[in-house]
């Protein structure tokens, strides 16, 4: 058994700091022990105490997980988003509010009142990547729904219209 001692008094007075990370482009650490992961990768972290004594460790840092998929929906409507690497096995998916949009533990989100929320996807590492998602409102339509056979009559459709196709019908004619 081997162990690691060291005095300070033998490097012209130099001390060194409790706590080393063997690669600073994986990982720092401060002198208090706080670690920060930078990128995906391992570091060995060697902590030194005031006897002299050092013990190592290892430290994997993960990659964040990536969140995939349509980052808004209609009121009543639904979208999936798909997660990078393996999901949480119980909470992978989380939502900032919940009255405006609700998320399943597969993804599925589900527009219930207009507005933006934070989705926050965490995979099995219990790494967490979180993105913006709008709900949409509903348009809504407005003008006489009871006409009679060759009469027009317009209707007015509240928020922007679709640039292409913003009214369609599912009979064009009922008289035929």
């Amino acid at each position: 058994v081997s162990q690691s001692r060291y005095s300070p008094f033998l490097c012209n007075h130099f001390t060194l700091p409790p706590w080393v990370s063997s690669n600073t482009a994986v990982a720092t650490i401060t002198n208090t022990g706080l670690i920060t992961g930078l990128i995906a990768g391992t570091t060995t972290i060697t902590y030194m105490n005031s006897d002299g004594c050092s013990i190592t460790a290892t430290v994997t840092v993960n990659p964040l997980p990536t969140i995939s998929g349509t980052t808004n929906v209609c009121v009543g409507s639904t979208v999936t988003l798909t997660g990078s690497a393996v999901a949480h096995p119980t909470t992978p998916w989380q939502t900032s509010d919940a009255t405006v949009a609700a998320i399943s533990n597969g993804g599925v989100v589900t527009g219930i009142n207009a507005g933006n929320v934070t989705i926050t996807y965490t995979n099995s590492n219990g790494c967490q990547n979180s993105v913006n998602f709008t709900v949409n409102p509903l348009p809504s339509i407005t003008g006489n729904f009871a006409l009679c056979m060759n009469e027009a009559t317009e209707l007015a459709g509240i928020n922007a219209p679709h640039p292409f196709t913003p009214w369609t019908s599912s009979k064009y004619r009922d008289w035929e």
